[in-house]
């Protein structure tokens, strides 16, 4: 005759189940909590090449006005462009095809050496020559005709335009923004946005909502 589970047999079944899902919990949040590290170290890294290559060619990468002068660019060549010198990244190029500054800013670190991937400078809508960033299929954009922030030199993390598209949660953008600023959406070097989100309100992140794509952040590097 077949007997059933006892009850400490049924206890201990659920406890293991528990130690399971509690388990199981916590590697998740280390993931995401791993991510947002990454694009914390991600963010000061392209800090630091651009402040570096400032301070070697005297003007932000993508705004060099003589990048042609130190390695094989050529104007006339799809998206291999010098800048215009002003000392703020966001200018339409107009030499044929015309590109910006905002995609030219990755191709002058690569040909400095900054990157072993290859960034072309070309325009694309989706940007697909920025790196990409490891969370929800984003990209790093700098700032350029549509800037998100009136700065000389932001990089925002997006899924696509670098005025459009939320690419993570309230909690992941205070996240990061708790860590390299002050916490405050609206205020600081660390800039929450949303497009058709619900990012923040007033300074606040809305952090009790953790529904995916509600903000994007935009990191100030020079004002």
């Amino acid at each position: 005759m077949r007997k059933g589970f006892t009850l400490i047999e049924l206890s201990i079944v659920f406890l293991i189940i528990g130690f399971l899902v509690a388990a199981l919990s916590v590697g998740n949040e280390l993931v995401r909590t791993a991510t947002m590290q990454s694009i914390i170290s991600d963010l000061r890294e392209f800090e630091s090449y651009s402040k570096e290559f400032r301070t070697k060619y005297y003007y932000w990468p993508g705004d060099m006005p003589n990048a042609s002068s130190f390695w094989s660019i050529d104007a006339t060549t799809a998206g291999e462009h010098d800048g215009n010198g002003d000392h703020d990244v966001d200018d339409v190029i107009g030499s044929v095809p015309s590109t910006y500054e905002g995609e030219a800013f990755w191709q002058h670190l690569y040909k400095a050496g900054f990157f072993e991937t290859v960034y072309s400078g070309i325009a694309t809508a989706t940007h697909t020559n920025s790196p990409l960033a490891p969370i929800d299929s984003s990209r790093y954009i700098t700032n350029d005709a549509d800037k998100v922030v009136d700065a000389k030199l932001h990089i925002t993390l997006s899924t696509g335009n670098a005025s459009a598209y939320e690419s993570m949660t309230t909690q992941q953008a205070f996240f990061i923004d708790n860590k390299m600023d002050n916490g405050e959406a609206t205020t600081g070097i660390i800039l929450g946005g949303e497009d058709v989100g619900d990012c923040y309100t007033g300074i606040a992140y809305n952090v009790d909502d953790d529904s995916p794509d509600q903000c994007w952040i935009t990191f100030i590097i020079e004002e």
